[in-house]
């Protein structure tokens, strides 16, 4: 966990990188590229926990915007097991294709996602990932699911078989 800068909050951390400076943990999570720019990928509290070890939401979503056909995704964990598998919701602008997921996600991306009608939102638009959390891997429905070989095929029965054995 990387920290942000504060200096007027209570109980500020001092010294953490250099003497005289002070810190506050915000549970916001960075990464730092090859030319020492920070980069923020997500937060503590949206971490999923897969068998391959923690994954950050952020870097998930911005690809999922880089498809042309998506217009609004979330990034979420569906408890399997002791893990969580990583799930995506989006809403469609046009028709996509497993394709599309399966380019732009060459290098590993989640292991299901869903194509949905609405994503819900509070009152203050903030997109909520709890009721599909919920609702766990679809029984109907559009949705993909990432084969072994790292393709994105139609959700089938089988498919719901082998997301469910994720361990």
């Amino acid at each position: 966990m990387l920290l942000a800068r504060n200096s007027s909050a209570p109980d500020p951390m001092r010294g953490v990188f250099k003497p005289g400076d002070s810190w506050v943990a915000t549970g916001d999570l960075f990464r730092k590229d090859a030319d020492g720019d920070y980069w923020m990928v997500g937060r503590l509290a949206e971490l999923i926990r897969t068998p391959q070890g923690p994954v950050p939401t952020g870097p998930i979503r911005d690809r999922l915007g880089d498809v042309q056909a998506v217009d609004l995704a979330v990034v979420y964990g569906v408890p399997v097991g002791r893990f969580e598998l990583l799930t995506a919701a989006v809403t469609l602008r046009a028709p996509v294709s497993a394709a599309e997921f399966t380019l732009a996600f060459a290098d590993g991306g989640p292991a299901l996602i869903r194509i949905v009608e609405e994503i819900p939102a509070s009152d203050l638009s903030q997109l909520q990932t709890a009721a599909l959390r919920e609702e766990g891997i679809p029984e109907d429905g559009t949705a993909f699911y990432r084969d072994e070989g790292g393709a994105y095929r139609p959700l089938t029965d089988n498919g719901r078989k082998r997301l469910r054995a994720t361990r």
